[in-house]
């Protein structure tokens, strides 16, 4: 991937709901507004804390956080060239 693919994804998941488009993508739970963190795996009795606002997430039990590519390599446990060929894929 080039450095003006990775602009080009930029701009994509950037777009006002995309980053939850994907985090629903990526299969993570949601109540409300917010998201259960993959990084916690939240029991029965805990409440979601991953917040996703304006590009970015936040996760306000362990402190994770980022940007959608970011969000894609902490859900599918992967490194970055992996999460970009992922969102390549689902972002068309």
């Amino acid at each position: 991937m080039t450095i003006e693919d990775r602009r080009h994804m930029d701009e994509l998941v950037t777009r006002r709901h995309a980053i939850e488009r994907v985090a629903e993508d990526l299969g993570l739970k949601r109540e409300g507004k917010h998201f259960y963190c993959p990084a916690c795996h939240p029991g029965a009795d805990c409440k979601p804390d991953l917040v996703i606002k304006d590009g970015r997430f936040q996760c306000f039990r362990c402190g994770a956080l980022g940007d959608v590519v970011g969000l894609v390599k902490l859900a599918r446990q992967c490194d970055l060239e992996s999460a970009l060929e992922w969102l390549s894929r689902e972002i068309r």
